[in-house]
């Protein structure tokens, strides 16, 4: 096989295991990026609720809090209870510290792929080349015992 076509097929086989490295990370990063925005949009509706308790609390002297809250359980609705301000501070903080080891571990799972696509491909190649030279060591056993025979 011609050099420029291994090294074509090389090429091509890199460029589509980058691409589905690449769509895996975008899809990861855009889960991210929507459960910050949800965590944001709770730390909002945890200060509207603050908020409203306080004007309550101002007002007729009780803020009301856990009676609203008893009430929405008792509608059926839950709450986990793990997006409380502090802990989405947390989460933000370890999200801030771990962004540099996801980006290095990101670059050691992209280079192991593409060694292990380039070995298997060296090694698809080297038992081609090992079937051309067993195809070709036949070919000339078969040829000088032919000759050996009619001389």
């Amino acid at each position: 096989m011609d050099s420029a076509i291994i090294s074509g097929l090389f090429g091509l086989a890199s460029t589509i295991i980058g691409a589905l490295i690449h769509k895996e990370y975008m899809s990861r990063k855009r889960l991210k990026e929507k459960l910050h925005r949800a965590e944001q949009d709770i730390l909002f509706l945890l200060q509207v609720e603050r908020l409203h308790c306080d004007q309550n609390l101002a007002l007729r002297q009780a803020s009301f809090k856990t009676r609203v809250r008893n009430e929405a359980f008792s509608q059926g609705f839950t709450w986990s209870g793990a997006f409380t301000p502090g802990r989405v501070r947390a989460a933000e903080i370890r999200r801030a510290s771990s962004m540099t080891t996801t980006v290095s571990a990101h670059l050691i799972v992209l280079c192991r792929h593409t060694v292990l696509a380039a070995a298997s491909g060296l090694s698809r190649l080297a038992r081609k080349a090992l079937g051309g030279v067993r195809k070709g060591l036949h070919s000339a056993r078969t040829r000088v015992g032919h000759t050996r025979s009619t001389t």
